[in-house]
């Protein structure tokens, strides 16, 4: 009885160290059925009681003789799959009953904790392969209220010992994990279901870049709790809107700021295809380990830099990127059976448009055609080349420099700017105007607001742009800011250029003047002529 009492002791050991991470257990009562009560965080699961073991249970209820095989158990076939084991099947290759197979394990001396572990993945196995019916079934969940729980049910089980855990394809909802096996003496019980997933989180440094700049990408995920696993599967999954371009090898992975070696994970490109999506065509990464069961606890962390690209979308709808996980979900199949997925993290990436009005610097409303300027960054060290489009990207030559030409009417556009500084240089002025000498800088800022519509300056939380500015000073003179249209992402400013001097053909001193100082040249020639003659006579 000694070693009965043994056996079952470990086996509830077994099944905390293992299991499912369910939480605090209480005994409630006693009686010739019992009710099995759990509570989880998550709504949706089906859980199912499997009876392992029955026998008879003493008056205090804390003894169970006459082990014999449970409900739904076939006792020959699980001593077959025991016996077939490499590392315990000696242990039980006299055994016939269930009373045998609780003397083996009930026996120190025969198996260690990590023998019984094993014990426990072929009973785990066997009953997800081989379907054994239920003793009771919870089909829903009841919402509990302040604690924001759900209780599940299983009544009316007889005496014995349990395996409880979810039915085998009932767990579908993302970020939800089926749960481990969980063995219970039965008495009246109360469990609470830890959820065993895990999370993923998404940042960006800034929430606006203009085109050609640099993106960096940061995702981490969180390893659970993966004991009960053989392994566990864990994949990232991002995916880019068309305004960014991948920089290929640029990821890098660390796990408590050591890097992790390549040959652990694999990395897998491809387009995203899904009509009407803002992520059409864009590109989708796969970062991928066979198994994290070494990290169990810790945090991954993937990063990897992107371009804003030509395809930016300018203002509101901004350029989005997203990510989860996919991750082995069910400890109760070999080699963690299907996939789970969390739910998605995303972040956007905003760019902004500068419309830019040349005029006559004396009349605002006079617009000027054929003014030319280039476009350099905040350090004056790179310069803007645009396509078709009127998008930039930036180099190093002022060579390549792209010219911005005003139009008919006074007007041109750069498109894909992110807040900070930038410098307008005039090359060319229009006709009949002067060249300005001083550089024009612009300030752009912005403002955002998150999706609960709450001002945010984190750029992992910015879904919207609230206000949008630019500021223009030429040289050291005073700025003038002007409002933009935060949702279009767009911005008007005006830039003077001072007309050259004009000479009058007729009247007024400008032509007085040429005529005396032409005069006076003529009568000093003469003099000068005159002087000489007398000067050779002498």
């Amino acid at each position: 009885m000694k070693k009965v009492t043994r056996f079952f002791s470990l086996l509830l050991a077994i099944a905390m160290v293992l299991a499912m991470n369910f939480g605090t257990l209480s005994v409630m009562a006693d009686g010739d059925t019992y009710t099995i009560t759990i509570k989880s965080d998550k709504t949706g699961h089906t859980y199912d009681a499997y009876q392992i073991f029955t026998g008879d249970l003493s008056d205090d209820g804390n003894t169970l003789s006459n082990v014999k095989w449970g409900t739904g158990i076939d006792g020959t076939e699980l001593i077959t799959l025991l016996k077939a084991d490499s590392t315990v099947g000696s242990l039980f290759k006299d055994c016939k009953t269930a009373a045998d197979v609780a003397d083996v394990l009930g026996d120190g001396t025969k198996i260690d904790s990590d023998g019984a572990k094993i014990v426990a993945d072929i009973i785990d196995n066997y009953l997800s392969t081989n379907s054994v019916s239920a003793t009771a079934t919870s089909t829903g969940g009841t919402e509990l209220g302040s604690d924001s729980k759900y209780t599940y049910t299983i009544s009316g089980v007889s005496a014995g010992y349990y395996l409880v855990k979810d039915r085998d394809d009932s767990v579908i909802a993302d970020g939800d994990a089926y749960t481990d096996i969980i063995l219970q003496v039965v008495n009246d019980v109360e469990v609470n279901a830890k959820a065993v997933y895990p999370t993923v989180t998404k940042t960006v440094n800034q929430s606006s870049y203009y085109e050609g700049e640099t993106v960096t990408f940061t995702l981490t995920g969180t390893v659970p709790d993966t004991s009960a696993y053989d392994k566990y599967e864990y994949i990232f999954n991002d995916t880019m809107s068309p305004g960014l371009t991948y920089n290929t090898g640029s990821i890098t992975v660390k796990v408590d700021d050591s890097d992790v070696d390549d040959t652990e994970y694999s990395v897998s490109t491809g387009t995203y295809t899904e009509s009407g999506s803002e992520y059409n065509g864009g590109t989708t990464i796969k970062v991928s380990f066979e198994d994290v069961s070494k990290y169990s606890g810790k945090s991954i962390v993937v990063t990897y830099t992107a371009t804003l690209n030509e395809n930016a979308v300018v203002g509101n709808d901004g350029n989005p990127n997203k990510v989860y996980l996919e991750y082995s979900n069910n400890p109760n199949t070999s080699g963690g059976g299907e996939k789970g997925k969390t739910p998605e993290k995303e972040v956007v990436v905003f760019t902004f448009e500068v419309d830019v009005t040349k005029v006559d610097g004396t009349d605002n409303t006079k617009t000027l055609e054929g003014a030319k300027f280039v476009l350099m960054n905040s350090t004056q060290t790179m310069y803007a080349v645009k396509d078709s489009d009127g998008k930039i990207s930036w180099v190093s030559d002022s060579t390549q420099a792209s010219t911005f030409e005003s139009d008919a009417n006074g007007e041109f556009s750069i498109v894909g700017l992110g807040e900070g500084t930038y410098y307008l240089k005039e090359t060319v002025a229009p006709d009949g105007y002067n060249l300005l000498s001083d550089l024009i800088k612009i300030e752009i800022e912005a403002e955002y607001e998150d999706a609960s519509g709450t001002d945010t300056d984190d750029p992992n939380e910015a879904v919207k742009v609230t206000t949008l500015s630019a500021t223009v000073t030429v040289g050291t003179g005073t700025g003038t800011t002007a409002s933009g249209d935060a949702d279009e992402g767009t911005v008007d400013v005006t830039v003077e250029n001072k007309s050259g001097a004009v000479l009058p053909s007729t009247g007024g001193m400008g032509t007085k003047i040429f005529y005396t100082l032409g005069g006076i040249l003529v009568i000093g020639a003469g003099v000068l002529l005159i002087v000489k003659r007398r000067m050779r006579n002498d």
